[in-house]
């Protein structure tokens, strides 16, 4: 039986700490499942996580009015396959929203392959109409942060 613990981390993109300056990140559409964000979530140890809450503000961006499909995934550092971490959402963005994502999960929402840490988190967007889709992250709050409860390996 390993320790419990309470771990809160920076969300910092994964293309940022390896060297991009940039808070903001485009692609043109149209696209399926193309990957916005990554960062890893590691407090120094391996264990089994119990609860996951995070918190994360969003700019998106287009450039032609349309449906946007998003979704949050993660994975056990080091594996392959990606969990999806609830249902794919869809809203229309017209110009530039500002949304607040807030994840609020069990071990039992994330199943396995996605319940243990360290963990890799990742935003995926969908857009089915030809435009540039931007987003940028943490506007609105000072620390975009992940909390994980767990026990240690």
């Amino acid at each position: 039986m390993g320790i419990k613990f309470d771990h809160v981390q920076y969300l910092v993109p994964l293309r940022m700490v390896l060297g991009d300056a940039s808070e903001q990140i485009q692609y043109t559409a149209p696209f399926t499942d193309k990957e916005f964000f990554r960062c890893v979530i590691d407090p120094g140890f391996s264990g089994s996580i119990d609860f996951i809450d995070a918190d994360l503000k969003v700019y998106g961006g287009v450039t032609v009015i349309q449906n946007v499909t998003w979704k949050w995934q993660a994975r056990e550092q080091g594996t392959s396959g990606w969990t999806d971490l609830h249902t794919a959402v869809t809203e229309q963005w017209t110009g530039g929203i500002d949304t607040g994502i807030r994840l609020g999960l069990d071990a039992s929402a994330l199943g396995t392959g996605a319940d243990a840490v360290p963990l890799e988190l990742r935003l995926i967007l969908s857009a089915p109409t030809a435009a540039t889709i931007s987003v940028s992250f943490g506007f609105g709050y000072s620390t975009p942060a992940v909390r994980i409860f767990g026990e240690s390996a």
